[in-house]
């Protein structure tokens, strides 16, 4: 979906008071990468698409620039009235000024902050990481507060891209300085034996209500023959320690 040229819509959110938050950000990437957080009032974004009149323009820019490059995932967390996005940066690893970090981007003022931010930047001499982020959820588990994945990080040991391989992380805190704790490592040799391959490009996560399990969706290995799929994770439900991964949709 796009909202004008070079313009591409990524995630939204709700703030629960009818309030809806989405996030852009420009096609092919830029240096700078400037991505902008809109905020509609839900009346206003889908009443007149009911009645057939013309959608409300997107001019109500709540956050811009700063460190928003590529947003992926957003959560709305209540408690200290943020979104909390998962911020991608592939593809602008010659942007000193690049962050791979969870964000929180105020809903009433717009302001921006680093909750918890991957800065070794070395790709293979520090594994595991999140140098780059797509998922973000609330946490099954009481150990934390959210996860988040990354889809790169691990130690890939298939036949996906050299080097890429998902991790999950938890996070607690959603100020900085908040605290990432590292879960799994998908290209791990259980995860092989349970599903017959490892996770290379984990991007939506979600919590699944009622248990300690995450759903997670893949994107498959780069060689464009080994499909992906969605998988169930189990944490523990007090540790948050990963217990194990079943599939549940194999778009092979």
């Amino acid at each position: 979906v796009y909202d004008g040229p070079g313009r591409q819509l990524g995630a939204y959110d709700t703030d629960g008071a009818g309030n809806f938050f989405i996030v852009d950000h420009p096609i092919p990437l830029q240096v700078p990468s400037v991505t902008n957080v809109y905020k509609f009032n839900g009346g206003s974004l889908f009443g007149p698409f009911v009645s057939g009149a013309p959608q409300a323009s997107f001019s109500s820019v709540l956050s811009s620039g700063q460190d928003l490059r590529r947003p992926q995932e957003g959560v709305y967390d209540a408690g200290s009235g943020q979104i909390l996005y998962a911020n991608n940066n592939a593809g602008l690893g010659i942007d000193p000024n690049a962050v791979h970090a969870v964000l929180g981007v105020n809903t009433t003022t717009g302001a921006q902050q680093r909750i918890v931010e991957e800065t070794n930047l070395d790709p293979f001499g520090n594994i595991p990481n999140y140098l780059q982020l797509t998922g973000i959820t609330e946490s099954p588990a009481s150990a934390f507060d959210y996860v988040f994945a990354s889809p790169n990080g691990g130690s890939q040991i298939g036949n996906g891209t050299a080097g890429q391989g998902s991790t999950l992380w938890g996070l607690n805190g959603v100020n900085n300085p908040g605290t990432s704790t590292f879960i799994k490592d998908f290209t791990d040799a259980d995860v092989v034996a349970d599903i017959g391959r490892e996770l290379t490009f984990v991007g939506s996560i979600a919590n699944i209500p009622g248990t300690n399990d995450l759903l997670m969706s893949d994107a498959g290995f780069a060689d464009g023959i080994t499909a992906g799929g969605v998988y169930r994770v189990e944490l523990n439900d007090i540790t948050g320690a990963y217990e194990g991964i079943s599939k549940v949709l194999d778009a092979s």
